[in-house]
């Protein structure tokens, strides 16, 4: 889950993310067709405080989210 808890933005969104594994699938299938990779690398690039913080993470998966 190394990419779990990534924030939606202009490229992770709800149709490209990494919250299951038929989404992150299909989503690194759109980063190697080369389908607005550029996006996606740019949101999951993204660094504290716009980011999912750890603690956050800890809680939304202790919350089953």
């Amino acid at each position: 889950q190394f990419f779990s808890g990534l924030k939606y933005g202009y490229g992770i969104n709800r149709h490209a993310n990494m919250d299951t594994t038929w989404d992150a699938m299909l989503t690194m299938f759109i980063v190697v067709t080369g389908d607005n990779w550029q996006a996606i690398m740019r949101d999951a690039s993204i660094e504290p405080p716009f980011c999912t913080s750890t603690g956050m993470l800890d809680e939304l998966r202790a919350q089953g989210a």
